[in-house]
């Protein structure tokens, strides 16, 4: 048997080896860039990038197989969207959990009395204890009532801060409490008003709101800001 009847023989296992080849190759190519824009959008919702990550697999894998592919895993985010929530939940949660074990580094005790003029809510072991754990504690006029509270009282009318502690308490007491007390510390000293502060309050029942919030004085009170709600009870009761 010569070559050109060896060649003849071996052509059709050739023309089907090539046509396998190139359909595997091509499924490849498509499962790549499909797998390629599916995982750069778990990555970041930037819509630029999800274009361009993708034309990346797209244009390159054709010519160069595996450089084009290995760019892209070289230049993708290191975390999913997911990934990424998951450890913001988780550094929250243990910061959440330092701030508990010493109640944050500010405290702010109610001033109005209990049982007389004079005589403040918070007892003198937790006061020792809040004091032990490096805490400072603050006791003051509550920012957003005060004496309109004793004109309220006295003349049955409302005054401006009542009306604005009253708009905050449509989204839980802890939200007044929490915007009320930066107001407070700021104006104290307490807290700088210059950088966000993370703030934790609740009612009678106990801490159950915290906020991302960015302080300013009761002077100043329109500048400052609720930039993020960490944690608030979805029913208000």
């Amino acid at each position: 048997m010569d070559l050109e009847n060896i060649l003849n023989t071996i052509q059709p296992f050739l023309v089907l080896f090539v046509a396998v080849f190139a359909a595997f190759l091509t499924a490849t190519w498509i499962s790549s860039v499909i797998w390629a824009f599916r995982d750069i959008r778990a990555r970041t919702r930037d819509i630029f990038a999800q274009v361009l990550a993708t034309l990346m697999v797209l244009i390159f894998f054709p010519l160069f197989p595996l450089p084009g592919l290995a760019l892209y895993l070289i230049l993708r985010p290191r975390e999913t969207l997911a990934e990424a929530r998951t450890r913001h939940l988780a550094e929250r949660k243990a910061l959440a959990g330092e701030l508990q074990k010493a109640y944050a580094k500010l405290s702010a005790a109610k001033a109005r009395a209990v049982a007389a003029q004079g005589v403040h809510e918070l007892e003198e072991e937790n006061r020792r204890q809040i004091l032990s754990n490096g805490a400072r504690i603050l006791t003051a006029t509550h920012a957003l009532s005060g004496v309109e509270r004793a004109i309220r009282k006295e003349f049955g009318t409302i005054e401006p801060l009542e009306i604005i502690a009253n708009t905050f308490r449509l989204f839980g007491e802890g939200t007044k409490v929490c915007v009320e007390i930066v107001l407070m510390a700021a104006d104290a000293g307490l807290i700088p008003v210059d950088r966000e502060v993370i703030t934790i309050a609740g009612s009678g029942r106990g801490a159950d709101t915290a906020l991302l919030i960015k302080p300013a004085n009761a002077s100043r009170f329109f500048e400052l800001e609720v930039r993020e709600v960490i944690a608030k009870p979805r029913r208000l009761e």
